[in-house]
């Protein structure tokens, strides 16, 4: 391999992180919004987010105020960075203390992306749901995500 073909490489994977970021925070968006609104709650966690993962803050106005359409899916490849993925968006979905069918449906066809099953969907919920301090918060939780699990399993 010649020092052309590394500085190719080099850029195709800085190209690949970009889009990888672009697309995460897009979805995170996406989840945080799907009820209507994005809480304080839910951008402090994607801003925590973004600086554990050293992501530029000032993407996420770049990303909320861009057509969410022009952001090409870039997922993961490897296991435990599918999982992670999957399991931020979760925390997201579950942040404010409530699951809307919205933001269920959301997360469904984004693990789907991953090649997660609701199955895992729900156990990630349940381990989630159980690290809460709060019993109360954890019953909301609980309970709004069992209703609109049934609900849209009507659909």
């Amino acid at each position: 391999m010649g020092l052309t073909d590394l500085l190719n490489f080099s850029e195709k994977d800085t190209l690949r992180k970009q889009r990888e970021e672009d697309c995460k925070i897009r979805d995170l968006v996406a989840m945080a919004i799907a009820d209507g609104e994005i809480a304080d709650v839910e951008r402090q966690y994607i801003l925590s987010i973004m600086e554990e993962e050293n992501i530029e803050k000032s993407k996420l106005s770049q990303i909320i105020n861009s057509d969410p359409y022009l952001i090409p899916d870039a997922y993961p490849v490897d296991d435990d960075h599918k999982l992670q993925y999957l399991c931020q968006l979760i925390a997201l979905m579950i942040v404010d203390g409530n699951c809307t069918e919205q933001e269920m449906k959301f997360c469904e066809v984004i693990a789907n992306k991953l090649n997660y099953d609701k199955k895992t969907m729900d156990q990630i919920i349940t381990i989630l749901t159980d690290a809460l301090p709060d019993e109360m918060q954890k019953m909301s939780v609980l309970l709004s995500y069992l209703t609109n699990s049934i609900n849209t399993e009507k659909l």
